[in-house]
């Protein structure tokens, strides 16, 4: 329901004319072109923060697949604990796609700190066969790794990647201390 333009009255969005004022067409529709617009809008978002996410992952990509552990505090959280090299490592990881073209992967992590951490997050870079990268997909293992342990993770969900993805690279971008 909109308001009439005549007279306020609240009046259908198909009514061709008031019941109380009798004017015609009392309440406008937005236009096609107004509702393009606000499309591109919406589009235009999802591409700037699509290219922010690609940007962090090569970033991250870029430091090296070995990871250490630097301890940082955000103000109103755990401890992060921010990967580097020789710290926490992907081992071993083989990725298949499911039926839905989610990513699930086998991954082996070893733990080389003097601490046990937890809730890992994976960010994984996807390339095309002609080494394109494509959109970036993150899990978390929501699991302990004692210090110094070695574990394998099975079905570890690494979100929705492009059909074109033939190349996978991750690496373990954070995780918690205990």
């Amino acid at each position: 329901m909109g308001k009439c333009r005549g007279c306020g009255t609240k009046v259908s969005y198909g009514a061709t004319t008031c019941p109380k004022c009798g004017i015609r067409r009392p309440v406008k529709k937005l236009s096609k072109i107004l509702i393009g617009f606000l499309a591109l809008v919406v589009l235009s978002f999802w591409a700037v923060v699509g290219n922010l996410a690609i940007k962090y992952v090569r970033t991250q990509a870029a430091a090296t697949n070995e990871t250490t552990a630097t301890a940082r505090t955000q103000p109103s959280s755990e401890p992060i604990l921010q990967t580097a090299p020789g710290t926490v490592e992907i081992v071993r990881q083989t990725v298949v796609r499911d039926e839905f073209g989610g990513m699930v992967s086998t991954i082996t992590i070893k733990n080389t700190n003097k601490f046990a951490i937890k809730d890992l997050r994976l960010v994984c870079s996807n390339h095309a066969a002609s080494g394109t990268e494509l959109t970036p997909t993150v899990g978390v293992i929501y699991e302990i790794l004692r210090a110094g342990q070695t574990r394998t993770f099975r079905d570890v969900k690494l979100g929705y990647t492009e059909p074109d993805a033939k190349t996978y690279f991750c690496l373990v971008s954070t995780a918690l201390p205990l």
